[in-house]
Protein backbone atom coordinates (compact mmCIF):
# COMPACT_ATOMS: atom_id res chain seq x y z
CA UNK A 1 0.00 0.00 0.00
CA UNK A 2 1.40 3.35 -0.99
CA UNK A 3 -0.32 6.52 0.21
CA UNK A 4 0.57 10.17 -0.26
CA UNK A 5 -1.04 12.46 2.29
CA UNK A 6 -0.32 15.57 0.24
CA UNK A 7 -3.30 14.74 -1.99
CA UNK A 8 -5.62 15.17 0.99
CA UNK A 9 -5.35 18.93 0.62
CA UNK A 10 -5.37 19.50 4.37
CA UNK A 11 -3.24 22.10 6.11
CA UNK A 12 -2.91 19.75 9.09
CA UNK A 13 0.41 18.52 10.46
CA UNK A 14 1.67 15.12 9.36
CA UNK A 15 0.71 13.65 12.74
CA UNK A 16 -2.80 15.07 12.53
CA UNK A 17 -3.26 13.76 8.99
CA UNK A 18 -2.15 10.29 10.09
CA UNK A 19 -4.12 9.98 13.31
CA UNK A 20 -7.03 12.44 13.39
CA UNK A 21 -10.56 11.19 12.97
CA UNK A 22 -13.68 12.84 11.67
CA UNK A 23 -17.10 11.53 10.74
CA UNK A 24 -16.94 13.61 7.56
CA UNK A 25 -14.26 11.42 5.93
CA UNK A 26 -14.43 7.86 4.75
CA UNK A 27 -12.22 5.48 2.83
CA UNK A 28 -13.43 3.52 -0.17
CA UNK A 29 -11.54 0.89 -2.11
CA UNK A 30 -12.23 1.20 -5.82
CA UNK A 31 -10.91 -1.00 -8.62
CA UNK A 32 -8.70 0.94 -11.05
CA UNK A 33 -11.14 0.45 -13.92
CA UNK A 34 -13.92 2.11 -11.86
CA UNK A 35 -11.90 5.05 -10.50
CA UNK A 36 -13.06 7.61 -13.08
CA UNK A 37 -16.74 6.71 -12.60
CA UNK A 38 -16.41 6.81 -8.80
CA UNK A 39 -14.69 10.21 -8.89
CA UNK A 40 -17.30 11.52 -11.34
CA UNK A 41 -20.08 10.64 -8.91
CA UNK A 42 -18.40 12.28 -5.91
CA UNK A 43 -16.81 15.15 -7.81
CA UNK A 44 -14.41 17.31 -5.84
CA UNK A 45 -15.17 15.33 -2.67
CA UNK A 46 -13.21 12.27 -3.86
CA UNK A 47 -9.43 12.04 -3.88
CA UNK A 48 -7.19 9.08 -4.55
CA UNK A 49 -4.70 8.90 -1.70
CA UNK A 50 -3.37 5.36 -1.99
CA UNK A 51 -2.52 2.58 -4.38
CA UNK A 52 -2.69 -1.08 -3.44
CA UNK A 53 0.35 -2.91 -4.82
CA UNK A 54 1.83 -6.39 -4.53
CA UNK A 55 4.76 -4.99 -2.53
CA UNK A 56 4.36 -6.21 1.08
CA UNK A 57 4.99 -2.78 2.64
CA UNK A 58 2.90 0.06 4.02
CA UNK A 59 4.44 3.29 2.77
CA UNK A 60 3.00 6.67 3.60
CA UNK A 61 4.48 9.84 2.15
CA UNK A 62 3.96 13.52 2.68
CA UNK A 63 5.23 15.04 -0.54
CA UNK A 64 8.65 13.55 -1.25
CA UNK A 65 9.22 12.50 2.39
CA UNK A 66 8.41 8.92 3.39
CA UNK A 67 7.05 9.12 6.94
CA UNK A 68 6.17 5.42 7.33
CA UNK A 69 7.73 2.41 5.61
CA UNK A 70 6.96 -0.89 7.34
CA UNK A 71 6.75 -4.51 6.21
CA UNK A 72 3.18 -5.80 6.48
CA UNK A 73 4.37 -8.87 8.43
CA UNK A 74 5.88 -6.58 11.10
CA UNK A 75 2.58 -4.70 11.34
CA UNK A 76 0.62 -7.95 11.55
CA UNK A 77 2.88 -9.38 14.30
CA UNK A 78 2.68 -6.15 16.31
CA UNK A 79 -1.11 -6.10 15.97
CA UNK A 80 -1.29 -9.69 17.21
CA UNK A 81 0.92 -8.84 20.20
CA UNK A 82 3.82 -10.97 18.95
CA UNK A 83 6.25 -8.06 18.64
CA UNK A 84 6.50 -4.30 18.70
CA UNK A 85 7.18 -1.89 15.90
Amino acid sequence: IEADLTTAGDSLSTEAQLFSETNARFVASVAPQHRAAFEAILGEHARAIALLTSDPHLRIKVGAETVIDLELDRIRHAHQGQSTL
